[in-house]
């Protein structure tokens, strides 16, 4: 099983204790796809732990990144950095990146690319079309209108809103639903995945 680490979302409880977070349904979807969902600690993305991280990478046989979804891509704080270091390691390794919705925003944010919000796209039933095809539940308030060149789109929203897209250079991709919490498989997404992190 190939390990793939993943950034988690801020849980704030009791006002000030904040916690890191993964959805309970991540980990038995990537394991039906043979990947292994590493909770990579958001301390990381705290200054100075640099030659830490690398060392916790390596020590934890990382080959890959999934970038989760919940929160706001626009809030910097040791989540965001810590993101920012994920992108800037998988792209000088060439590591394999996924992207669940606030996770593609945040390349999109990262590599150059702009937002803007949108409606009818929380806890709705999106059709897509393109090189995913197919029905998926949706979570978002967020789109994206300016699309970075080195990003080509593989999949619209009824409506026209860009669902997911890919790398056009390096093995990253990313989609603005949850896989993890549809009842019904995209097998479209499942096998791009597939092949994005076993080659």
């Amino acid at each position: 099983m190939i390990n793939i680490g993943v950034t988690q979302r801020h849980l704030v409880l009791n006002s000030n204790d904040t916690y890191d977070a993964l959805e309970i349904t991540l980990s038995p979807y990537f394991i039906e796809l043979n990947l292994s969902i590493v909770p990579i600690p958001s301390y990381f993305g705290s200054s100075n732990t640099d030659l830490e991280f690398d060392s916790w990478l390596q020590n934890h046989e990382i080959k890959g990144f999934l970038l989760s979804g919940g929160g706001d891509p626009f809030k910097v704080d040791t989540r965001y950095r810590l993101e920012d270091k994920v992108l800037s390691k998988a792209k000088l390794k060439r590591f394999p990146v996924f992207s669940i919705c606030r996770g593609l925003e945040r390349i999109v944010i990262h590599e150059g690319g702009q937002l803007i919000n949108c409606l009818n796209h929380i806890n709705a039933t999106i059709d897509l079309s393109g090189d995913i095809n197919g029905s998926v539940k949706c979570f978002h308030n967020l789109t994206i209108s300016k699309l970075p060149d080195q990003f080509r789109v593989t999949s619209f929203s009824n409506d026209n809103l860009i669902e997911s897209v890919a790398h056009k250079n390096l093995p990253w991709e990313g989609c603005m639903w949850h896989p993890e919490r549809s009842v019904t498989r995209n097998l479209e997404l499942d096998a791009r995945l597939i092949k994005l992190f076993h080659g």
